[in-house]
């Protein structure tokens, strides 16, 4: 299983590469929620997410059980304090006080905070493995004439925190002191919970163990794939398809489906 530290700069990269490919299909424009599922070194699906944390942490476990996830990586666009260690971070400067849920786009657009830095656009994500180890991070994005500039927003606040402090934190720290905690400890539990992919099966009246030999890795797949989609309205799965296997996997899930009870309106998922 790979640890963290093997994983973050991969990670890193992906989200960079996710964003900026968004970008280029869709126009300068935010990026809805996803989770990237990867299995060993090969990603195995992508999940289109809704709603906020509270309906997005419950759909992240259930796919790393329903997929046998070694590790996930859930990416979401977000508005950033951009207001120094010490110096404001972490407040509201329109209340003065800790920021509630919602105010920091009223302040982006309402109150001046994008047009004078103080908020700023950015993208969070979050490496979670099946050990339980989760990592935070934050990177901030403006757009220039020659594409999307990215800046790591906890290497400044690291910067800030050791000229302020005099000492090293780490991301989980800083995760903390960002009031990100919880968030930390949803993933946490999520990725390490043994009934989570209990759930999807439940649905269909069958249990892990009812599922018999003929279930492959790639039915229990494509089983996954449809059931994330009824016990959570709204999200979207896409699953690889690598070249040869179409044909193949088309009739597979045409007999996944059937077999939970789901006839037709198959549609076809694009490779991640």
């Amino acid at each position: 299983m790979p640890s963290l530290d093997e994983l973050f700069d991969a990670a890193k990269k992906y989200v960079v590469g996710t964003k900026e490919q968004w970008d280029e299909q869709m126009g300068r424009s935010s990026m809805p929620p996803r989770l990237g599922v990867f299995r060993g070194d090969d990603q195995v699906a992508m999940v289109w997410l809704r709603g906020d944390s509270t309906t997005q942490v419950p759909a992240a476990a259930a796919a790393a059980a329903g997929f046998d996830a070694s590790y996930i990586i859930a990416i979401s666009e977000c508005w950033m304090d951009f207001q120094p260690v010490g110096s404001g971070r972490g407040t509201n400067p329109v209340t003065g006080k800790r920021w509630m849920h919602g105010e920091m786009e009223d302040v982006a657009l309402n109150h001046g905070g994008q047009a004078n830095g103080i908020i700023g656009d950015g993208v969070q994500f979050v490496v979670a493995n099946r050990a339980g180890d989760v990592r935070i991070h934050q990177l901030a994005y403006r757009y220039e004439d020659t594409g999307i500039v990215w800046t790591d927003i906890y290497d400044k606040l690291r910067e800030d925190w050791f000229t302020l402090n005099g000492e090293y934190v780490t991301d989980e720290e800083l995760a903390k002191f960002e009031n990100m905690g919880p968030l930390v400890e949803g993933y946490r539990k999520a990725m390490t919970a043994a009934s989570a992919e209990q759930q999807l099966y439940a649905m269909f009246g069958k249990s892990v163990d009812d599922l018999g030999e003929d279930w492959d890795r790639d039915s229990r797949d494509i089983f996954t794939a449809v059931a994330l989609q009824v016990v959570f309205p709204g999200i979207q799965v896409a699953m690889a398809i690598y070249e040869g296997q179409q044909e193949t996997r088309l009739k597979r899930m045409q007999e996944v489906m059937e077999s939970m009870g789901l006839g037709g309106g198959l549609v076809v998922p694009e490779e991640p």
